[in-house]
């Protein structure tokens, strides 16, 4: 399959679950990600992946978000669901607490 067949008929995932991929193949993940066309040429990108106790602060806070901003249940429960985060920035100035 030849670079073009692919992105001409890639799926993206609608739902995804836990686990998260982890080790090598989660690495190959952001190393595609890290390639993909940057017409601002930024380059120099941080990534914090987050999982554990780090991601169930981070689905609190999605879940508060969406209450402050007065969505329906469904939208707070579907916040609730995120397997994985990744935090980025470019040039520092970013940090997860």
């Amino acid at each position: 399959m030849d670079a073009l067949d692919l992105l001409l008929n890639r799926r993206s995932a609608s739902r995804l679950t836990a686990p998260a991929p982890t080790g090598e193949v989660r690495q190959n993940i952001i190393n595609a990600g890290l390639r993909a066309p940057d017409h601002g040429r930024y380059s120099r990108w941080r990534l914090y992946p987050d999982r554990g106790s780090g991601l169930q602060r981070f689905s609190e806070l999605l879940q508060a978000a969406a209450r402050h901003d007065e969505l329906d249940e469904s939208a707070v429960e579907k916040a609730k669901q995120a397997p994985f985060s990744c935090a980025s920035d470019y040039h520092g100035g970013c940090s997860l607490q």
